[in-house]
């Protein structure tokens, strides 16, 4: 009575066959599939999107969503630029470069509006009241030296400037762009780029211009850009090396020409099934799915490398009168069950990874397990069909005959190895004691990467590039209430005294600073309802009739996102704070939702959600 794997093996005996009787046209097939799944390389995109990583329903996610469709966009793009050492950044032609930067800026697709130093208004006093006016000519070049130090004063005394738009030692001006909302996904990415490319070439025929000016670009769009460039460079940079290593692995084996170039047409053909169909079927390139290509090259080559060291050992078998499709289909007998078990529990295994909630893990598994398959079908037809038009190849029994040497000696002493396994896994083990968890995109690129470099220059000179945002909910008035007012703005102090945030922002702080113009001394929110609306009545004459806090207020009775929530009012605080990995932004939002929120807001019925890109 035969085993259950021989008779498992004679159902599959024609199957192995075709591939060996039929050369020529499973080459035909292979080339037509080919021309059909690359097609889709063309379809592949990118998306390096952070926010992807949480799983779908996640509340960081919800909130920033939600934060998004209320407030609008939280990113921006820094465009800074240092005049030569005895030059200040307010004479006349570095304040021309200014304003070109922010208009050449602006005018790109993405960009929501770009504001420089030479953007700033003043505060005049008209007929009908207090306005603000522009302070420089339209070309900031044709301003006399009396015109630009009366608004050099004008802006010196104006709050958060130094630290954002001006340095302290009056060298450098920063300009500030800000992005509108991108679509999710592989548009948003496409779309990222496009921007990131005309702020560069901004910057290039700005830095050609002006050669003797040193220019910085920094903000978390560029991050995701260098990641997605990154990205795309990995994968034409470390292919080549590693199909490398894979043929001459396979020479050193094989001893042959033919079999490298096997292995490497096995690898090559299923790459690009692989990423074929994960561009028809609309699975992007992100972090985890790049590592696919590779997964398929370890995959391929042990598949591959099977196949071939058997069919030399069949050639011995079967002796010097062998054919190659002879010796081809032998080894294809003897190795594809064992390489379809292996090739199916790694398919389960990658597989089950669609289970999780997290996108890009669950699209690693879908994709890892396509790459398993698609090795394993290149592997038992593309070999077999080549093989089969060629020669046998030399018979050789050395690498059988040491490969069994070697398990003879594992089996002649079992518990050596297992115990040795067993200490040897124990050792590596103990590693676990120092893994950490933490995100630092700056970190996944050396310390001297231009990116790197841009962001330490700015930081220096301004304030923090990273983006980050509190959504204050409260009952309806809050916004009107000098109490709930009062209380965020003495929150916004304390956090600006944490080591990660240079400053923060919000209604509270222009309402304070409206108070200063009122009555004349230091900027702080007034403590009664009379006092607030004396402060609001100024704004609105200043703003031209509109509050200029309704970027920092979402109020239900005056519909638009703030219909979502009928019956709260949110209210928002930006804040700039320096990059740094997710542990510690971590704790930046543990205090603000723990004992900051405690001191200054639950008195009040308010409630703090820390969000933001960061």
């Amino acid at each position: 009575m035969s085993a259950p794997s021989d008779s498992f093996l004679s159902r599959l005996e024609p199957l192995c066959a075709i591939p060996v009787e039929r050369p020529r046209l499973v080459l035909a097939l292979l080339i037509l599939i080919g021309g059909i799944l690359g097609s889709g390389i063309f379809k592949l995109g990118f998306d390096p999107s952070t926010e992807k990583v949480f799983p779908e329903g996640h509340p960081a996610v919800t909130n920033y969503e939600a934060f998004r469709d209320t407030f609008g966009a939280d990113e921006s793009v820094f465009l800074a630029f240092e005049v030569p050492e005895g030059h200040t950044v307010f004479e006349a032609d570095p304040l021309a470069l200014a304003r070109r930067l922010s208009r050449e800026a602006g005018a790109i697709e993405g960009v929501d509006r770009a504001i420089a130093l030479a953007d700033l208004p003043v505060l005049v006093l008209t007929p009908v009241g207090p306005a603000l006016v522009p302070g420089l000519p339209d070309d900031p070049a044709t301003a006399t030296p009396e015109q630009i130090e009366r608004w050099r004063k004008n802006v010196e005394s104006a709050p958060l400037i130094e630290g954002t738009l001006l340095s302290k030692d009056r060298r450098s001006t920063s300009v500030v762009v800000r992005l509108e909302r991108f679509p999710p996904g592989v548009a948003g990415a496409e779309l990222n780029t496009r921007v990131v490319a005309g702020l560069e070439d901004v910057v290039r025929r700005a830095q050609q211009a002006h050669p003797q000016a040193k220019f910085f670009v920094a903000g978390s769009p560029m991050i995701k850009h260098r990641i997605m460039q990154t990205i795309q460079d990995d994968l034409v940079t470390f292919t080549p090396p590693l199909l490398l290593i894979a043929l001459v692995m396979a020479g050193l084996l094989l001893r042959s020409l033919r079999g490298p170039v096997l292995v490497v047409g096995v690898l090559l053909l299923a790459n690009e099934w692989t990423l074929g169909t994960m561009g028809l079927l609309g699975l992007p390139l992100d972090p985890m799915t790049t590592l696919v290509p590779t997964l398929i090259l370890v995959i391929g080559v042990a598949d591959s490398l099977h196949l071939l060291v058997e069919q030399r050992a069949q050639a011995l078998l079967l002796g010097p009168e062998a054919t190659g499709a002879e010796t081809i289909l032998a080894a294809t007998k003897h190795t594809f069950v064992p390489c379809l078990l292996t090739t199916a529990t790694t398919m389960i295994g990658f597989g089950s990874l669609c289970t999780s909630n997290i996108p890009p893990i669950a699209r690693f598994g879908v994709a890892a397990a396509m790459g398993a398959l698609a090795a394993f079908a290149a592997t038992f037809l593309l070999i077999p069909a080549i093989s089969a038009l060629l020669p046998a190849p030399r018979a050789a029994s050395g690498v059988q005959a040491r490969a069994e040497g070697l398990a003879n000696r594992v089996l002649a002493r079992p518990r050596l190895f297992l115990v040795g396994s067993l200490v040897f896994c124990g050792l590596l083990s103990l590693g676990w004691l120092k893994v950490r968890a933490e995100t630092d995109f700056l970190a996944f690129f050396p310390p001297d990467d231009p990116l790197i470099t841009a962001v330490e220059e700015i930081q220096e000179r301004f304030s923090g590039v990273a983006p980050c945002e509190i959504l204050i909910k409260g009952p309806l008035g809050s916004s009107r209430d000098p109490q709930v007012l009062g209380a965020i703005y003495a929150l916004e102090r304390e956090l600006e005294g944490h080591a990660l945030v240079d400053f923060a922002f919000s209604a509270a702080d222009v309402v304070a600073e409206g108070n200063r113009l009122v009555s004349g001394g230091e900027a702080a929110v007034p403590t009664t309802r009379e006092g607030l609306a004396r402060v609001e009545g100024l704004l609105k004459q200043v703003a031209g009739g509109q509050l200029p806090t309704k970027q920092f207020i979402s109020i239900p009775s005056e519909g638009g996102p703030a219909a979502a929530h009928p019956d709260q009012e949110w209210l928002r605080i930006s804040i700039r704070a320096r990059s740094a990995g997710s542990k510690k932004f971590k704790l930046l939002a543990d205090w603000i939702r723990g004992d900051l929120s405690e001191r200054h807001l639950k008195p009040l019925g308010l409630t703090a959600i820390p969000t933001g890109t960061s």
